[in-house]
């Protein structure tokens, strides 16, 4: 008679090179490092560029490198926008925003660290809220309904046809992440971590978002 043993620590091979999800998110380094991979993937070319053209290419205050609004620039001025067109995707801002999902989901698994306070934890969580309501508030504002993803696509079994949400719904959620990111970040960032998002930042868009749904009373 055969018997089969286990051989699961034999077969399983990992890659050498990288660590994989289940050997991350042990220590507060780990932690952090995801937190400034949001920043990154917010400053990449294809998401600044859409920021800046999105609010600035209709006032004529964009134009191509000879002088003149690039071939897409043209099409997005006339109108001409089919599926498909460069400019418009917001695939971008998603991948951002995941990266955000991706810290909330895992960040609690850091405690494990001993010298990762409470406090530190929070405030990690606090960025990457930050950093999601300001690509919504981009989505919301530019597009009007939008796909509201709060949960974290790591793996195929996840649907990445996600029907759009109301606006409003979108917008109430951009408020609810400021409002709780607010009360746990610093006022103010030093050293080489100037540039991060700060209790202040997080207030200026609440308020920027109140006046963009015309509820001056909450923004004052």
């Amino acid at each position: 008679m055969l018997m089969g043993t286990g051989c699961n620590d034999f077969l399983t091979v990992y890659p050498q090179d990288n660590l994989i999800k289940e050997e991350f998110w042990k220590t507060k380094a780990q932690l952090q490092q995801a937190v400034i991979g949001c920043y990154r993937s917010m400053i990449e070319d294809g998401s600044m560029e859409k920021i800046i053209q999105f609010g600035e290419l209709r006032a004529d205050n964009v134009t191509g490198v000879n002088g003149s609004p690039s071939s897409d620039q043209s099409r997005f001025l006339e109108c001409n926008i089919t599926k498909g067109f460069a400019l418009v995707k917001w695939a971008d801002f998603y991948e951002t925003i995941n990266n955000c999902n991706t810290v909330l989901a895992n960040a609690d698994k850091a405690l494990a660290d001993p010298t990762l306070s409470i406090e530190e934890l929070n405030a990690f969580k606090a960025e990457a809220k930050g950093i999601r309501a300001l690509m919504y508030f981009y989505l919301v504002r530019s597009y009007k309904d939008v796909p509201l993803v709060l949960t974290a696509s790591d793996d195929d079994s996840h649907s990445y046809a996600v029907a759009k949400s109301d606006e409003s719904i979108v917008l109430n959620q951009i408020i609810a992440d400021l409002k709780a990111a607010a009360l746990k970040l610093p006022v103010k960032w030093t050293g080489n971590n100037v540039g991060r998002v700060t209790s202040y930042a997080c207030k200026a868009l609440l308020a920027r978002t109140y006046l963009f749904m015309q509820d001056y009373k909450n923004a004052y």
